[in-house]
């Protein structure tokens, strides 16, 4: 599943981060030709102030997930 996010600042980057790092699954974010690891704190940082795509497992609820997502305040 691909949904769009947008990291306008360092708290998005910490909140993704921090709930990245809570999953037992794998959360990545793209930008561009970049794939970036959503638990590696440093990489996120360069996605500040860009509209990224989070990319999660299929395996997810989509309705569920996408709720946590606007929760966090991510959506684009």
């Amino acid at each position: 599943m691909i949904y769009p996010i947008k990291l306008e600042s360092t708290q998005d980057v910490v909140k993704l981060n921090n709930f990245a790092a809570n999953e037992d699954y794998n959360l990545s974010v793209s930008s561009g030709n970049t794939m970036i690891d959503a638990k590696s704190l440093l990489a996120l940082f360069t996605l500040v102030g860009k509209t990224c795509m989070l990319v999660a497992p299929d395996h997810l609820n989509p309705k569920k997930f996408m709720k946590l997502i606007e929760r966090m305040g991510l959506t684009a």
